[in-house]
């Protein structure tokens, strides 16, 4: 089993996918993996890559940490990349800071119209750095033993990072690697009644990227599903005979469909995809 040599370089949250097979960064875990926390960058294929170094941070912000961590910052500064090797607690504070300014720079660029992320440090800083902060406050309560810096400190060198890679694009994109990770957090409060610790990225994802946002309309479906248990004769039954009885369906919603994606099929059953696919929606 080579699963503990893997090496995974992130940009963004990775926890869960390494927890399920096993390979979380842990000092109690055999198999635990090597993760690099990437800050540098490729604009395009065959471009010289960009290391991750900003004016506050000019020895570079890249770091790993694992059983590979040393061999793999030998690799990465033969090649004139900078690269940290901290310990845990450090190396976790400074994987949620990626994740926050990846997160948070995303969100309000595409608030602002899809501007570059020079233009968010530059023209959106009041809108990034109400992210920041609610993402940081976030993250210090779901990971008490992460370490973190100031808020003032965090926030000041993630604006840096942004000013050092200000031609790249926002967007939203990678939702359950990146913002979903807050998303779920928000959720988890509100199912037990409890306040949205970050309220206004809640907002601004249903308001500005809803398309990547689960929908509310099918949790509640889901939830408000038909109870099996309620006794047949409490509801009305249609003749067979009677053309007038309208289909039963479970929409709840009118303005939301089901839609299905018949692409990636192993064997020629498109007549059966299109039937199924206008069966849905006599409902």
């Amino acid at each position: 089993d080579r699963r503990k040599d893997l090496v995974f370089f992130q940009n963004g949250m990775l926890d869960p996918l390494l927890e399920k097979y096993g390979l979380q960064l842990s000092p109690s875990n055999p198999n635990a993996s090597t993760q690099c926390l990437v800050y540098f960058a490729v604009a395009k294929l065959g471009d010289k890559p960009m290391d991750g170094v900003t004016d506050l941070n000019p020895e570079g912000l890249t770091a790993a940490f694992g059983r590979h961590a040393e061999s793999l910052a030998r690799r990465l500064r033969s090649a004139g990349l900078s690269c940290k090797v901290p310990v845990e607690v450090i190396f976790q504070g400074m994987m949620l800071e990626k994740l926050i300014w990846i997160s948070s720079f995303m969100l309000a660029g595409v608030k602002n119209g899809e501007v570059t992320v020079g233009e968010v440090e530059k023209d959106c800083t009041a809108d990034v750095t109400v992210l920041i902060q609610e993402l940081l406050a976030s993250c210090r309560d779901a990971n008490p033993f992460a370490l973190f810096a100031s808020d003032a400190a965090v926030t000041a060198r993630l604006l840096a990072y942004g000013r050092s890679v200000a031609h790249f694009p926002t967007a939203m994109k990678e939702f359950p690697w990146r913002n979903g990770y807050f998303w779920d957090i928000s959720q988890a409060a509100l199912s037990e009644e409890k306040a949205d610790p970050t309220p206004t990225h809640s907002t601004w994802l249903k308001e500005y990227a809803p398309s990547v946002v689960p929908s509310d309309a099918l949790a509640l479906a889901m939830v408000a599903a038909p109870d099996e248990s309620t006794d047949a004769s409490d509801e009305p039954e249609a003749s067979p005979t009677d053309n007038t009885a309208e289909p039963k369906s479970v929409t709840k919603d009118p303005a939301y469909a089901l839609l299905f994606d018949c692409d990636g099929v192993i064997v020629l059953t498109e007549e059966l995809h299109r039937k199924a696919y206008n069966g849905a929606f006599e409902h």
